[in-house]
C-alpha cells in the first residue's frame, strides 16, 4: 500500500507492506521516512503515532 503525506512543501510516497505484523527494521525505515521528510526527530513521529517514544 502508498501512502502519501502531504505539506504545504509538496507530497511524499510511501510504501508500507499490508501485513498484519511488520518487521521492526521494516517499521523503523517507514518511522525514519516519515521524520525526514517532516523535519522531525524520529522519537517526536513515534510520539505522534503510538503516544510514546521509546529511546533509539
Amino acid at each position: 500500500m502508498t501512502v502519501t503525506l502531504s505539506t504545504q512543501d509538496g507530497h511524499h510516497n510511501i510504501t508500507v507492506p499490508r501485513h498484519r505484523a511488520i518487521r521492526t527494521g521494516t517499521l523503523n525505515a517507514i518511522i525514519t521516512e516519515v521524520a525526514k521528510f517532516l523535519g522531525l526527530l524520529k522519537q517526536e513521529v513515534r510520539k505522534s503515532l503510538f503516544g510514546y517514544s521509546l529511546t533509539p
